[in-house]
């Protein structure tokens, strides 16, 4: 009985918080993202993409580190 009442209050509890994560309207929130990402780089079709470091080596054969792989798959 106490096991499952602490499931429905714990359960209860999660629900009340990605409700209350979720609260933003849309419009609001759009409004937000565009004039961040237009502010930020000047052009609203700009991918910025941040990695952990810079890639040791671009040559596949050279690269022993993640960032470097990560870079050379999509090449």
């Amino acid at each position: 009985m106490k096991k499952r009442l602490l499931c429905v209050l714990l359960t209860a509890a999660m629900a009340v918080t990605l409700a209350a994560g979720c609260g933003k309207s849309g419009s609001d929130s759009k409004k937000n993202v565009k004039e961040t990402t237009s502010a930020s780089s000047g052009a609203e079709d700009t991918l910025i993409f941040a990695q952990g470091a810079d890639p040791r080596s671009l040559d596949p054969a050279f690269a022993d580190d993640g960032e470097s792989t990560k870079i050379n798959t999509n090449i």
